[in-house]
C-alpha cells in the first residue's frame, strides 16, 4: 500500500513463510525488499565527530518522511533511526521507511494518533542517540 501511495519506502518483492528455528519453533514470516541503491543506515552516518549540520539534515529528512506518512494516513508506531535508510539528495538527505511491521494505514490520522507517533519518536530517537 505504501508504494501505491507514493511514499518513500523500500519496495517489497516477496514474503518468506513457514520458517522454523533450529529448535523446531515456528518463526514469523519475513518480507524481502529490493536493495535501495546508494542508501545508508544511520549507524554509517552517525559516528563520533559527525558534524552537527549533518545530524540536523538527517533529522530533517526523518521529519519529512514522517509528515508524508502521516498525510497519507499511515501511523508508523515504531519510528526510529534503525527503521530508516538515508540517501544523499544534493545538500540534504532523503529518508526511506524500511520497517513498517507495526504500521497501520487509516483514511486519516487523528491529532492523538500523530501525537502518539511523535512520543514514540522522541523516546526511540533519544535512546538511539545515547547508544
Amino acid at each position: 500500500d505504501l508504494m501505491r501511495l507514493d511514499t518513500p519506502s523500500v519496495e517489497p518483492i516477496g514474503v518468506i513463510t513457514d520458517r522454523v528455528a533450529s529448535n523446531g519453533e515456528p518463526l514469523e514470516p519475513i518480507i524481502l525488499t529490493r536493495h535501495l541503491r546508494f542508501s545508508l543506515p544511520y549507524r554509517s552516518l552517525f559516528h563520533s565527530g559527525v558534524r552537527q549540520g549533518t545530524v540536523m539534515r538527517l533529522l530533517d529528512a526523518l521529519v519529512v518522511l514522517l509528515v508524508r506518512l502521516h498525510l497519507v494516513g499511515f501511523l508508523w508506531g515504531d519510528i526510529s533511526l534503525s527503521n530508516v535508510l538515508f540517501r544523499r539528495d544534493a545538500e540534504a538527505f532523503a529518508a526511506y521507511l524500511v520497517d513498517a511491521e507495526t504500521g497501520e494505514l487509516h483514511d486519516h490520522l487523528t491529532t492523538g494518533q500523530r501525537e502518539h507517533d511523535l512520543q514514540i519518536a522522541r523516546t526511540n530517537l533519544y535512546g538511539e542517540f545515547l547508544d
